[in-house]
């Protein structure tokens, strides 16, 4: 009888790990996600990978990449005068995301569209959909807006 609780136990063990394991997997936001403004008019992919307890990104692709004067296209909203000349693509929209106790990552994100930082958090809907979450507070209320990124290439 204590030979079958023990092995019980064991098995139940093994069940707690293997499902810690596919959660932790099931949280990477590593890959390349499709962003979208949110009047549909713009796209672009943002690669998303591990590095160390962080997470890198870039800008790798926009569905228009070059301005009105033919130039690439500029971080022109930039609420810092000195980076309104860099090129949006190759830019880190994601900064210092680190993985919470509760699967997502938190940080800040950076609106090329806005040229602001906020503070933010990225939550994995399914293995496909990234919720990408920017807040600021306006007065002592938050105020929170999300956007859905798809997985390219699923």
């Amino acid at each position: 009888m204590q030979s079958i609780r023990m092995a019980y136990t064991i098995f139940l063990s093994f069940l707690v790990m293997v499902a810690a394991m596919v959660s932790a997997q099931a949280a990477d936001p590593s890959g390349l996600w499709l962003s979208q403004q949110e009047d549909g008019d713009r796209q672009a992919h943002i690669r998303v990978s591990r590095c160390g307890p962080t997470l890198c990104n870039e800008i790798v692709w926009l569905s228009r990449p070059t301005a009105a004067d033919g130039g690439p296209l500029r971080d022109v909203r930039n609420h810092n005068p000195r980076l309104r000349n860099r090129p949006i693509l190759g830019l880190t929209v994601l900064l210092g995301m680190r993985e919470g106790k509760d699967g997502r990552w938190y940080g800040k994100v950076y609106s090329p569209e806005r040229g602001r930082v906020y503070k933010g958090h990225l939550t994995m809907l399914s293995d496909n959909r990234l919720k990408v979450t920017g807040c600021q507070k306006v007065g002592f209320i938050p105020v929170c807006k999300s956007r859905i990124w798809t997985r390219v290439g699923q």
